[in-house]
């Protein structure tokens, strides 16, 4: 459960395109917080709750997706107020 925001830690094995998107529940993309090649080892990044016209996101279920080359995972993270 988030209310000001999270940090969404990754790591890569090798260097490579990383995508990393925050979805809505009908699988609207809501805020795109990478999109760029990233260098091995750790990541973070921190989404603030935003989305991508600055707002707040509201109260609900949203999905966070990361893609590289050869993996994806989802998880999911609650809006709570």
């Amino acid at each position: 459960m988030v209310s000001g925001g999270c940090d969404i830690q990754y790591s890569l094995a090798v260097p490579g395109h990383v995508e990393l998107s925050v979805y809505g529940l009908m699988g609207r993309e809501v805020k795109r917080l990478v999109a760029e090649k990233k260098s091995a080892g750790q990541h973070s990044v921190i989404w603030n709750c935003q989305d991508r016209d600055g707002k707040r996101a509201a109260r609900g279920v949203y999905f966070i997706r990361l893609d590289t080359p050869g993996f994806r995972s989802v998880r999911k993270a609650v809006v709570t107020r």
